[in-house]
């Protein structure tokens, strides 16, 4: 894809040289690739044609190798590891003794196998792999960039220390709200399997709104957080993309 992605971006300088020097002849003619210039009987549309085909070529091949890639990554985190990591878990409490569930609520445990397991297969997939194509993609990009012209390529870089700064305060300000979103959805879970528990004697004495009340204060809660985080990403990704 990264191969297939520079391609695209040298096809497009050569339509751009193609263009100028058409207008004016006195320029530079353009490099073509491997020095496989397009026929002389061809004329200025036509190479602009096949350029332009050339380009939709490369973004379909890059398209349907994404798509692989998506469902290889899907493959991989859905199908084993996320169900290796649970079953390790689900193993590993069957050896733990009774003091460790005495210290450890039932709902607490019940997250670690399911959401916890999950939000490890987001790390995986989309921070760990994404971080890694990331830095290989921005060496190639750089060294490419570099080749061409040293002064465009600081220019092009130039807004790297203020995406960094406003990544590392975004980091400080969400990061500890995550672990408080955490705790609130334990909460919620600690209810749930209480009011399943208990679900006879609450029958009994009539509580199911009470319980209902319960419930629905410790899910707003959840869905509180989760908004306070969703607002504060919805402002950071645009901003990003802003300075870009």
């Amino acid at each position: 894809m990264l191969t297939l992605g520079l391609a695209g971006l040298g096809l497009t300088g050569v339509a751009i040289d193609f263009v100028r020097w058409t207008v004016d002849p006195s320029v530079s003619a353009p490099h073509w690739p491997f020095g496989v210039a397009p026929p002389q009987s061809w004329s200025a549309l036509g190479v602009l044609g096949a350029i332009s085909i050339a380009l939709a070529v490369f973004a379909l091949l890059r398209a349907a190798l994404n798509y692989l890639n998506q469902m290889s990554l899907n493959v991989l985190t859905q199908g084993r590891i996320v169900v290796s990591i649970r079953t390790r878990v689900y193993e590993k409490l069957q050896r733990l003794s009774f003091r460790f569930f005495d210290a450890n609520a039932t709902s607490s445990l019940i997250n670690r196998v399911t959401s916890d397991v999950q939000a490890l297969r987001s790390f995986v997939d989309q921070v760990l792999l994404q971080m890694v194509i990331m830095v290989i993609s921005l060496t190639v990009y750089i060294v490419y960039l570099v080749n061409i012209n040293l002064k465009l390529a600081v220019a092009c870089l130039a807004i790297t220390p203020l995406l960094w700064a406003a990544s590392s305060r975004f980091s400080r300000v969400v990061g500890p709200a995550y672990a408080i979103n955490r705790e609130l959805v334990d909460s919620m879970v600690a209810r749930l399997v209480g009011s399943l528990r208990g679900i006879h004697v609450i029958k009994a004495f009539g509580c199911e709104a009470a319980q209902a009340a319960q419930f629905d204060k410790a899910n707003d809660a959840v869905r509180d957080q989760q908004q306070w985080i969703f607002w504060r990403v919805s402002i950071f990704a645009p901003l990003v993309g802003l300075l870009s």
